[in-house]
């Protein structure tokens, strides 16, 4: 379709701009160009476009300023007029903003009808119209009226009288317009009319619709005034399918918008004259009530419709049969599961989601903070890019590239995956499935615990055709390994000092569960060092197995010291109370020195004491010889069997030279030089 204005048609209109009714009913390109006389004579296209609107406000006998929601069954019905139907609604004494139409002319002039129309008229027919031009001053008026016949209207006076046609008071002058279309367009002209020194301009109308329209036919889509959806279970979506026939002469193209929680598919058309298309309306909650909404439905001329849109949601029978699970004891690093089942007693196919949060609100912040993170992250990776362009690490804009391609990636697979429900002691099974009509699903709630003591959580189960998402708590009690030490209080007695003494410690595992005890060394209080080999066991369930504590001191005194060892996969302690005595040895000999005189040489002379040890522990002890030689000296037995003198002869021989004296013992030690 080409829409153009020629100069003559122009200057018509220019003529008229002055007439603001003129204005509101033509609309002009909106790309106007220009062409010749001669090029538009060759042209047979539609040079002016009605405002369809107006019209319906003039048909409907409304103010040009109210608020007009028109349905589409009036529209329908006012654009199907017959030509003499819409004659006689025009004529109707029953209108009451006729003087709108006629606010420009003359107070003493009365027209009817108020304004010329003319509708579904055919091509090549000639329709006629009576104006009435009635006087209602208070003295005769002479009227001339004249009008272009080259644009299919013709005028004549059919009252009695001569051309210059003078009016007396309270008379009117009929004149008949015909109209007599040549092609599918909408026409407009002007009738002028002279009233003695007076010249007003009254416009009249012609419109016909039939097959072969260049522009002025419109398109009339049979729309229902209401679309009342069936019942819908929240969070459910229907659709209810309209089909849709365009009953109009002209091809259809419409647009449509509407207000969640209604939609419509598509949301534009194409559809030819006598063609029929299926419109689907579709609906979807997520909370449940009478919802209404009004779908705008514009066509490409402008004519704006608004259809009733109308559905209730509601729940459905959805339960789960229970919502408070307690696990009680469990043993870290086992498991222990629980079975709920989900109950659809309703005749429509769910879906069922485990989430962490209980709103939706809460889901959309949650996604903004992921969102959010990931243009943090984007920035960073912009000042990277900006750094390897600079160092000519990659090409130019290579690495932005990329890391633009990976933040869109990010952000578009952000989705209910990242919202469904996760723990690090609780886990759902299957967290996500269908239920089928008037069946249950089973779904398996799993403890776990990866710590010590009490544990809880809650998931909420989000369920098509219910409004609320139900709520699951679960909780639970994470029990370590049994790790335990065979005593809480290890003696060590009297300890002499600096002497290493040793005890050995068992550790045994008393529960279900592999653990591991660790011993945590630490600073004793009282002085000395205390080590424990090895530092840390694994026991598997009933195994046991020992440490070995070591401690000496240079303190003399009595001693009591905590000791801890950590169970690691709970982080519990085990206290261990060490105590004991650390004394010095006390040792009485019987000779404080030995004397051997001369001595001839290669024939050992030997001298013997006692010592008595007189300490309530066992002494250990060692004698050494200081600046003594290394190798045995030569006697002369040995003499005799040809060896030969020693190069560092060790000359005294102590008989024990090591042992340990018993608490109140004394022993015999014998020195021979």
């Amino acid at each position: 379709m080409i829409r153009r204005f020629s100069d003559e048609y122009r200057s018509e209109l220019h003529r008229n701009s002055d007439n603001s009714l003129t204005k509101s009913l033509l609309k002009r390109s909106e790309h106007e160009e220009l062409y010749d006389t001669e090029e538009m004579n060759k042209l047979e296209v539609n040079l002016i476009t009605f405002d369809t609107m107006m019209f319906i406000r003039i048909f409907l006998d409304l103010d040009f300023t109210s608020n007009l929601e028109l349905i589409p069954s009036v529209y329908l019905r006012e654009m199907t007029f017959s030509h003499q139907e819409r004659q006689n609604s025009l004529r109707s004494t029953l209108r009451k903003h006729n003087h709108l139409l006629t606010s420009n002319y003359p107070d003493y002039i009365k027209l009817t009808p108020p304004i010329v129309v003319f509708q579904n008229c055919e091509p090549d027919e000639i329709s006629t119209i009576k104006l009435s031009i009635m006087n209602t001053g208070k003295k005769p008026i002479c009227i001339q009226a004249s009008v272009d016949c080259q644009n299919a209207f013709s005028v004549k006076n059919i009252s009695k009288g001569d051309k210059h046609k003078k009016i007396a008071q309270g008379i009117e002058n009929v004149f008949e317009i015909q109209f007599r279309p040549s092609h599918l367009k909408d026409y407009f002209q002007t009738m002028k009319i002279l009233v003695a020194d007076d010249e007003f301009d009254l416009p009249f109308f012609g419109r016909i619709l039939i097959k072969m329209a260049c522009l002025g036919p419109r398109a009339l889509i049979d729309f229902p005034d209401v679309i009342e959806m069936p019942a819908a279970p929240v969070k459910l979506q229907v659709t209810k399918t309209v089909i849709l026939k365009n009953i109009g002469r002209a091809r259809g193209v419409v647009n449509f918008s509407v207000e969640k929680p209604f939609s419509v598919v598509p949301e534009k058309i194409y559809l030819d004259t006598e063609k029929e298309l299926a419109w689907k309306i579709e609906f979807i909650s997520n909370t449940k009530g009478l919802f209404y909404k009004q779908i705008s439905v514009l066509y490409e001329n402008g004519e704006l419709l608004k259809i009733n849109a109308m559905c209730t949601a509601d729940n459905l029978n959805i339960s789960i049969n229970h919502r408070h699970i307690d696990f009680e004891e469990v043993f870290i690093g086992n498991k222990k599961s629980y079975e709920i089942e989900i109950h659809n007693e309703s005749a429509y196919l769910v879906q069922f989601h485990f989430l962490k949060y209980k709103t939706l609100e809460e889901d959309k912040k949650s996604l903004a903070r992921m969102n959010k993170k990931f243009f943090q992250l984007k920035e960073i990776g912009y000042k990277k890019s900006a750094l390897i362009d600079y160092e000519e690490i990659t090409l130019p804009g290579v690495h932005e590239a990329a890391s633009e391609r990976i933040f869109s990636d990010q952000v578009k697979f952000t989705s209910i995956k990242d919202l469904m429900f996760k723990n690090a002691n609780f886990e759902v099974l299957p967290n996500e499935g269908d239920i089928w009509p008037w069946t249950s699903s089973t779904v398996t709630l799993i403890f776990s615990p990866t710590e010590v003591g009490k544990c809880f959580a809650r998931a909420f189960c989000e369920i098509q055709g219910r409004e609320e998402r139900i709520v699951i708590e679960l909780k639970g009690i994470g029990i370590g390994p049994k790790l335990s030490l065979n005593v809480d209080t290890v003696d060590f007695g009297y300890i002499f000092f600096c002497s290493v003494h040793k005890f050995e410690l068992l550790a045994k595992n008393l529960g279900s569960v592999t653990g591991t005890l660790q011993f945590l060394k630490n600073k004793l209080i009282f002085g000395g060092v205390l080590n424990c080999t090895p530092d840390e066991l694994t026991l598997v369930p009933g195994e046991i197995k020992p440490f070995l504590l070591t401690m000496s001191s240079k303190t003399v005194g009595q001693f009591v010291e905590e000791i801890y060892f950590l169970i690691k996969e709970s982080n519990k302690q085990i206290k261990c109370v060490i105590k004991g005595k650390v004394v010095s040895p006390r040792l009485m000999f019987s000779e404080d020195r030995l004397d051997f005189g001369e001595v001839p040489l290669g024939f050992p002379v030997t001298h013997n004491f006692s010592i008595h040890n007189e300490s309530p522990v066992k002494v250990p002890f060692i004698f050494k010889v200081m600046n003594d030689g290394q190798e045995l000296a030569l006697t002369c037995w040995n003499a005799e069997r040809g060896e030969k003198l020693a190069m560092s002869p060790k000359e005294f021989i102590v008989t024990p030279l090591e042992g340990g004296i018993e608490p109140n013992e004394t022993i015999n030690v014998s020195v021979s030089y």
